[in-house]
């Protein structure tokens, strides 16, 4: 697609045996619709021009030399590690932070519970290994 205004392309292929008009039989004929339209006869496509250099408002972010739409999620910010989900416009926290913006620290883990696990781990072990 090279018209410049047009920013969605929609388009239909189809097997013909013949077409009435068309002197190719057997032929895929595809056909696309532009919007908004483009490809009128005697007007050029596109201006020669910096790549960029008159991106409209609702396009106006640059992207690989191309106008592109400003993603809402765009500003969203995440701390601590987060990430920011573009189909929710939330933050994936890391699991030791949570908040909108994983901005609160999660609570401390509980180390006794972590030292019981080992000292059972570590009589399994050792119950296995000498009998």
């Amino acid at each position: 697609m090279i018209w410049a205004d047009s920013n969605e392309v929609g388009c239909g292929m189809s097997f013909c045996k013949s077409m009435e008009g068309f002197s190719h039989p057997n032929s895929y004929y595809l056909v696309c619709d532009y919007v908004p339209p483009g490809n009128w006869e005697g007007k050029k496509p596109y201006e020669t021009g910096d790549p960029c250099s008159k991106c409209p408002q609702s396009r106006p972010k640059c992207e690989n030399k191309l106008c592109r739409e400003e993603a809402p999620c765009s500003s969203k910010e995440c701390l601590n590690g987060g990430t920011v989900d573009p189909v929710a416009c939330e933050c994936k926290c890391t699991a030791d932070y949570k908040g909108s913006a994983c901005e609160n620290g999660a609570p401390a883990r509980d180390i006794s519970r972590l030292r019981t696990l080992s000292i059972f781990l570590s009589v399994l072990i050792s119950c296995v290994v000498f009998g």
